[in-house]
């Protein structure tokens, strides 16, 4: 037993020193001062990738046989890839020992937990998210790590760099606290441009639209107008409300379609609250075509001549008619166009 115990300490020694001359991207590791059959790793999360700006840390436990047996292999952050405390189920790990191979060292081991972690290969202690969870966990893991007693004595560079990172968050949501209460308008558009913040809410904007579109035109032809003002009146609003459906289904059906729309996930290509927001306007516009046919009808049924022009029937109903496709225009294309939301 003492035999392969100091084997293996003279192997894991060998390996560390040359873990530091040639560390693994992305990986940090070392031992347990006081017991150096157990190391414990830190992975940053790669950029572009679902872990990125997240800090997971892990162990190995080596046994006494090692180079000859292979370690234990765990995570201990929730990262949405693996299972926290589970012994994983790895071509390197304790769960294959006919698939090791003694010159693999502690980097190689490194390196295949890397890679794999980058995949969707399920496995014994792998789990499915999405990635907008794994998103959300790599957020929540710098303050995870840092309840961790052996994760900050293991790794105070690490602990550090996650320190500032907290402080210039908390930082920043103070900034955009101040600049909200105060009324700084360029804080709130910097705010509304952030897709971190789901800024938009969608739903309100599509209920103020809806108000603007169909209930205020509803409104005006439940007054009592004259067949000649009815017919003009009727006539606007069937053309606007026709504009309006247009709009809707021109702008909407894409974003409804690609990714980021209603059928997709949520992808980093199109904030979600756009394409929220386009697709309640596809929906919209689908829902106003009756509503335009019914117009259309009641134009021909009230039109009494083709001597009853437009330009006769100008009255303070039809002027704030007027202002109705320059509203509805505005409220769902120009603030929600996709080159201001990207």
């Amino acid at each position: 037993m003492s035999k392969h115990s100091g084997t293996a300490s003279a192997r894991l020694r060998a390996d560390y020193m040359r873990l530091k001359r040639d560390p693994v991207p992305y990986v940090t590791a070392d031992p347990l001062p006081s017991n150096i059959l157990e190391w414990h790793y830190v992975v940053e999360g790669p950029e572009q990738s679902p872990y990125e700006g997240g800090y997971y840390h892990g162990k190995l436990v080596f046994p006494l046989e090692y180079p000859f047996r292979p370690p234990s292999i765990y995570m201990i952050t929730p990262s949405g890839r693996f299972k926290t405390n589970t012994r994983l189920c790895l071509s390197i790990s304790d769960f294959h020992p006919d698939t090791w191979n003694p010159a693999w060292s502690v980097a190689t081991i490194l390196t295949g937990l890397l890679s794999f972690m980058l995949e969707k290969a399920p496995t014994f202690g792998s789990i499915e998210t999405s990635d907008y969870e794994k998103r959300q966990l790599a957020q929540q893991s710098l303050s995870f790590n840092l309840k961790d007693k052996i994760f900050t004595e293991l790794f105070p560079e690490i602990t550090e760099t996650i320190q500032e990172k907290l402080a210039q968050r908390e930082q920043e949501l103070a900034e955009r606290a101040k600049a909200i209460e105060t009324g700084s308008l360029s804080e709130k558009d910097r705010t509304n441009s952030d897709s971190g913040n789901q800024n938009l809410d969608a739903s309100h904007m599509s209920a103020l639209t809806n108000l603007l579109v169909v209930r205020l035109p509803q409104w005006i032809t439940s007054l009592h107008l004259t067949p000649s003002s009815a017919s003009s009146s009727v006539t606007l609003i069937t053309h606007m409300s026709s504009l309006k459906a247009a709009a809707n289904l021109l702008f909407g059906l894409p974003f409804f379609l690609l990714p980021g729309g209603f059928f997709t996930p949520k992808e980093k290509y199109i904030s979600s609250a756009t394409s929220h927001f386009a697709s309640c306007l596809f929906v919209n516009g689908i829902v106003s075509i009756p509503y335009n046919m019914a117009g259309l009808t009641t134009v021909l049924r009230l039109t009494p001549s083709p001597a009853d022009t437009l330009p006769s029937q100008i009255t303070p109903v039809t002027l704030l008619l007027l202002l109705h496709p320059a509203c509805t225009l505005f409220l769902t294309f120009l603030p929600h166009s996709p080159f201001l939301c990207i």
